[in-house]
C-alpha cells in the first residue's frame, strides 16, 4: 500500500507539475510575450504621434510665418518699378535734380532693354556740397526699391582758382527692381 501511496503522490505531483508547466508555457509566457510585444507597439506609436505632432507645430508656426509675410510685404509692390513707366522714371530723377539745383546727366542706362528684373542707371550730378547731400537725401526717400551700386563724390577743382571748392561731383551707379 505505501507502494502504491508513493506512486500516487508521485503521479499527483508529476500531474500538478505538467500542468503547471503546460499553464506556464501554454497561456502566461505567451501572454508576457504579447504584453511586451504591446509595450513596444505602444511606445512605437507614441514616438510616431510625437514627431507628428511636432510636425503639425511647426506646420502651425510655418503658415503663421507666411501670414505675416503676407501682410508684411503688401505694400511692397508700390515699392518696385514697373516697366513702361521709364518716362517717369526719368521724370522723377530730373526733378530731383532740378529741386535741389544740382546738373545732372545719365550716363548709362538699361531702361530700354531691362535684364534680370533689374534697371542700372549711373548718374553723375555736379552742385554744392549741401546740394549734393540734400540729393541723396531725397534719392534715399523716394519711393522705389533702390540699390546704390557704386558713389563717388569728388570736389571740381578750378584751375584758375584752386582754393575754391565749392562745387562737387558725384558719380552714382543705381539699381533698381522691375516687375514685368
Amino acid at each position: 500500500m505505501r507502494l502504491n501511496l508513493e506512486k500516487r503522490t508521485l503521479l499527483i505531483v508529476s500531474a500538478f507539475s505538467l500542468t503547471a508547466s503546460l499553464i506556464i508555457f501554454a497561456i502566461i509566457l505567451p501572454t508576457v510575450n504579447y504584453i511586451n510585444k504591446l509595450n513596444t507597439d505602444t511606445a512605437d506609436l507614441r514616438n510616431y504621434l510625437e514627431k507628428k505632432y511636432e510636425k503639425t507645430i511647426r506646420l502651425r508656426t510655418s503658415v503663421e510665418d507666411i501670414q505675416n509675410i503676407k501682410q508684411a510685404t503688401t505694400d511692397y509692390p508700390q515699392y518696385i518699378f514697373n516697366t513702361g513707366n521709364e518716362l517717369k522714371l526719368i521724370t522723377t530723377f530730373e526733378n530731383l535734380a532740378q529741386k535741389n539745383k544740382v546738373d545732372q546727366k545719365i550716363e548709362n542706362s538699361n531702361l530700354d532693354r531691362i535684364t534680370n528684373q533689374r534697371i542700372t542707371l549711373n548718374l553723375n550730378i555736379n552742385g554744392s556740397y549741401n546740394n549734393i547731400l540734400n540729393y541723396l537725401a531725397d534719392l534715399e526717400n523716394l519711393n522705389y526699391f533702390i540699390i546704390v551700386e557704386q558713389l563717388q563724390m569728388s570736389p571740381l577743382v578750378d584751375r584758375f582758382n584752386p582754393t575754391s571748392t565749392t562745387t562737387v561731383n558725384l558719380h552714382l551707379n543705381l539699381s533698381l527692381y522691375a516687375s514685368q
